[in-house]
């Protein structure tokens, strides 16, 4: 039930087995584990946290998880970062790493994307600005759209905060309109 549910059987079907007809049925938790480990760890796996020698290169990460991300537990992003901010510190790194990575959880997005919170926005923008302005976001805009269709207009937006921030409402004003809320 595992490959089924919790990381998708897309997942296993197309990107670790490439075979569309794949039955979860026959996954061995013996051995299989271990095979798509050492198959795909190189690909998928960030798990070097000393990001130094980007940094020095002028390098900008914007790093988002959907809070409801049924294929990768989000506390793995949040792991992520907080190994990258122990990096930075053993370093004695003065700035930390806010100059050069922010960590972006969004509530109620799924996998990259969808879900029942506000899950449209534009990351590549906030990195451009960043890159080009040098100026970090200090917040992106996210939208739920009715029915997760544009044409049908906006139900909410709301701002999603660096971590370990989070968008706090300032207790006036609609609960949908993301200049409501501050991050903190």
């Amino acid at each position: 039930m595992l490959a089924q549910s919790t990381l998708g059987l897309p997942f296993f079907r197309y990107f670790v087995y490439g075979n569309p007809q794949w039955d979860f049925r026959s996954f061995d938790y013996r051995t299989d584990p271990a095979a798509i480990e050492a198959r795909l760890a190189v690909a998928i796996d960030a798990t070097a946290a000393d990001l130094e020698s980007f940094h020095q290169r002028g390098g900008r990460l914007i790093h988002y998880h959907g809070f409801s991300d049924p294929d990768v537990p989000p506390r793995a992003s949040i792991e992520y970062y907080e190994r990258v901010v122990r990096a930075a510190r053993a370093r004695h790194a003065a700035g930390g790493v806010d100059d050069y990575y922010r960590l972006f959880m969004v509530p109620g997005m799924g996998h990259c994307g969808a879900g029942p919170g506000p899950n449209v926005f534009d990351p590549l923008a906030a990195l451009e600005h960043w890159a080009e302005q040098g100026r970090a976001p200090a917040r992106i805009i996210a939208t739920k759209y009715r029915d997760d269709n544009p044409q049908h207009g906006v139900q909410r937006t709301r701002p999603l905060c660096p971590y370990p921030q989070r968008a706090r409402y300032l207790g006036r004003g609609g609960t949908d309109l993301a200049a409501n809320f501050k991050c903190e």
